[in-house]
């Protein structure tokens, strides 16, 4: 969650969506832009800051209730390395997160995952990936104690196995899988 003391929080929720738009057409060379506890931003905010900050790279949406779907449809065409979605209950992780080609580091703690999905693994410049307290039970948590390069290397096998029906687990120390892993199309 995030550092910041009570008083910084209660001045950050009242950001609207008129706020953030502001801040996108005044500030168009920011690259690090934290957005957290904003319970009034929407959609509208995420497509001014894709359509004025080219620039932007570091994106900290924790605690935004209303970020969904369709805003990370809007994220996909950004150039950021980092972003934070902590805290906004995604129950499982958006098929538009792959679409940020260029992530470094992907933090969603605290949300209501339990399964990752093969895709994440094709985002291969991910080298930070952060989901303490979701439920996760794929990858197994064999593969999710050996760190990041181990969860996108075991994601990335499924994924492949996706498309070639072919899915290699030498060497993984896995005993049990979660159902989803058997879901081949």
């Amino acid at each position: 969650m995030s550092h910041y003391s009570q008083s910084n929080r209660n001045q950050t929720l009242q950001i609207t969506d008129k706020g953030v738009e502001a801040i996108a057409s005044k500030c168009k060379r920011l690259k690090f832009l934290e957005l957290s506890w904003c319970k009034s931003i929407s959609i509208k905010s995420i497509s001014s800051l894709q359509k004025n900050l080219r620039q932007l790279k570091h994106l900290d949406l924790e605690l935004c209730p209303l970020i969904d779907n369709d805003v990370l449809k809007i994220l996909g065409q950004m150039y950021l390395t980092s972003l934070n979605l902590s805290g906004n209950k995604f129950q499982v992780l958006p098929h538009q997160i792959p679409l940020l080609t260029r992530l470094k580091s992907l933090t969603f703690d605290e949300n209501l995952l339990v399964v990752l999905p093969p895709s994440l693994g094709t985002i291969t410049s991910i080298d930070r990936l952060s989901f303490k307290g979701n439920p996760v039970e794929s990858p197994p948590a064999v593969i999710i104690d050996r760190g990041t390069e181990a969860i996108m290397s075991y994601l990335r096998r499924l994924f492949v196995a996706n498309h070639t029906q072919r899915l290699d687990l030498t060497l993984q120390g896995i005993q049990d899988l979660h159902a989803s892993v058997c879901q081949l199309h």
